[in-house]
């Protein structure tokens, strides 16, 4: 065992609870299994839920018999009623263990949040829900610590009404019960962040690629007791006057950094590693975005490549599907995807938040079937999207016809290339597009529409919706563009925000194997973007595409295309049948012939038919 793993047994606050080596966190389901997203405080939502499902009774009681009931986490954040929540599920557990079933609690990222002290989803019904625990004694001795450390000679009075608006009543006893040792966080800390009932594996945001290798031991006693490690860091630094109280969670690792660099010639070296710790705990491949609690991937990403990822993982933990909260789901449903590997929980139960309802998701005898907090049964909804972006419309066909029907307002050449930025209006709001003229009868423009289409053929996804459109009596391809986008050129620059919850790395090399089919040797920076939020890759100007040579493109030669098992299936499935109805006249049959060369190569090299 490494120093750091005896370190942080040595302080660990969980080791008298469930979580000891010989947990598998693998469970049989002799009844049924029934799960939950996100809660969020939506305490009398869940009870509904609860009850329709026929859980527990009108008392909020038991009564599931040895069912099995499994929230996937964030119970916290958002809803004033998160205590309550917490105080019912820790009740079932017991109750439901008594009659022979199981209540199974997930760790969410917003229960790793409070637990880390970053408050900044807290809702002020949370605060007070425990301020009668707190006591005036408490509350002084924490503003005289915290003045202390103000500028000196502030108004008493002033500074005394800025901390009650920084910390109001209740924050204290909330920290105290969230705390290693508190109520709250020592029943948090032994809760898992993933397992397995019957067929069916459940985390909170899902198991990314980074995750390949951990089985369920391994990764819930890693994640534990990092987390308790990190905690009991943070005790030490605040102990020692390192940082306040006051340093929130989602700013403290800037905040230690900081004192790092002020700590002067002969620092306690004890703590100066201690704070190197604490620096590095978000670095921590468990606790980043392709973490357990934080990854989006299944949900949101293209599935041309994460179908990929979610394959991988049922043969990790040897199940069917993997079952997963943390992304609201489009419908507000409980929905399948990525062929039903993956089943997305969370319908944004806190009303005033999401505008969702309660759904619990049932798993018994083979079959899914969601039940409303109404009692109404169905199945749960299929999403077959290609990509993770909300269009307008809904979809490719409503944004097609928005494409052309939309009032043109504005359209300003683009000074450099062959296309303009369009502006449109329609009833439901505006549209951004690029416009590409056809300067030869039959010829550019086509090709725009034929990227669309085969791109449309293999579920990429790279290629915005593309309509044929003429604009001041000029035919021309008008292809949709998101509201707010990122150049490439900007991106590289590193001048760009958002979170890039699907592997950048994984779209680039996408985009490679896109243009070595298609031929296409006119790739330039102008050409891509990635949306703002959320880091999807589109490709546009396909002028030079669908070559009638079968080398590889010049910006791709000497490059080893990356291509996974499900982009290999897709392109094993397109014939010369699709190829020539997908582009219907844009490309001659030397040149379509060349494309399927491309692609015969494409799969001989990446050896598709291989495990």
């Amino acid at each position: 065992m490494t120093p750091f793993l005896r370190r942080a047994f040595a302080s660990c606050l969980l080791c008298s609870g469930a979580a000891s080596a010989a947990e598998t966190w693998r469970y049989d389901a002799p009844g049924r299994v029934v799960a939950v997203g996100d809660v969020h405080g939506a305490h009398d939502t869940l009870v509904r839920t609860l009850q329709s499902a026929a859980l527990i009774d009108d008392a909020q009681r038991w009564r599931g018999g040895n069912a099995q009931l499994v929230s996937v986490g964030d119970l916290l954040d958002r809803g004033a009623d998160s205590r309550k929540v917490l105080d019912l599920l820790m009740r079932l557990e017991g109750e439901a263990a008594a009659a022979g079933g199981r209540v199974h609690v997930l760790l969410g990222n917003h229960e790793v949040m409070n637990l880390g002290g970053e408050l900044r989803d807290v809702a002020p019904g949370e605060f007070a829900a425990f301020a009668a625990d707190e006591n005036a004694d408490e509350r002084a001795q924490a503003f005289a610590a915290w003045r202390a450390r103000q500028a000196p000679g502030g108004d008493e009075a002033v500074q005394r009404a800025a901390f009650d608006t920084k910390f109001p009543a209740g924050w204290f006893a909330h920290r105290r019960a969230f705390a290693p040792g508190g109520h709250y966080g020592a029943w948090l800390l032994q809760r898992p962040v993933a397992i397995v009932v019957d067929d069916t594996a459940f985390m909170h945001g899902g198991p990314s690629a980074a995750l390949a290798g951990y089985d369920l031991v391994r990764l819930n006693r890693e994640f534990q007791v990092q987390l308790a490690a990190y905690l009991a860091d943070v005790a030490a630094l605040e102990g020692n006057g390192w940082i306040g109280f006051e340093v929130p969670g989602e700013t403290r690792t800037a905040a230690v950094e900081a004192r790092l660099a002020s700590a002067g010639e002969a620092p306690d070296p004890t703590l100066v590693a201690t704070a190197q710790r604490v620096v590095a705990f978000d670095r921590a491949p468990l606790f980043g975005v392709q973490g357990p609690v934080w990854y989006r991937g299944l949900a949101l990403c293209r599935p041309v490549l994460v179908q990929d990822v979610a394959d991988a993982a049922t043969r990790q933990f040897d199940v069917e599907r993997v079952a997963m909260g943390h992304t609201v789901t489009t419908g507000l449903r409980p929905t399948l995807r990525l062929r039903e590997r993956a089943v997305l929980l969370d319908t944004g139960m806190l009303r005033s938040v999401y505008q969702g309802s309660g759904y619990a998701t049932e798993f018994a005898g083979g079959a899914i079937t969601t039940i409303h907090e109404d009692g109404t049964r169905a199945p749960p909804l299929v999403d077959a999207a290609i990509v993770g972006l909300r269009l307008p419309g809904g979809g490719d066909a409503a944004l097609e016809a928005l494409l052309r029907d939309a009032t043109v307002v504005a359209s300003v050449p683009v000074e450099g290339e062959d296309r303009s930025a369009v502006q449109l209006s329609h009833a439901g709001g505006t549209l951004r597009a690029w416009w590409y003229p056809d300067h030869k009868a039959g010829g550019r423009h086509v090709r725009e529409l034929a990227a669309y289409r085969l791109d449309r053929v293999l579920g990429l996804g790279l290629v915005p919706a593309t309509v044929a459109r003429e604009i001041d009596g000029k035919a021309g391809a008008l292809q949709w563009r998101p509201d707010q986008t990122i150049g490439m050129a900007q991106a590289t620059a590193g001048a760009a925000g958002g979170t890039p919850w699907c592997d950048t790395t994984a779209q680039i090399e996408l985009l490679y194997a896109w243009d070595a089919l298609i031929g296409n040797g006119g790739r330039t920076e102008a050409s891509l973007e990635w949306t703002a939020q959320d880091w999807i890759l589109l490709a546009s100007d396909h002028r030079f595409a669908f070559a009638a040579s079968t080398d590889a493109p010049a910006h791709l030669e000497g490059r080893a295309l990356r291509i996974g098992p499900e982009l290999c299936r897709r392109l094993e499935a397109l014939d010369a049948g699709k190829l020539r109805s997908a582009l219907d006249g844009a490309a001659s049959a030397r040149e379509r012939n060349a494309l399927l060369r491309r692609r015969d190569r494409m799969v001989k090299d990446a050896a598709c038919g291989g495990p």
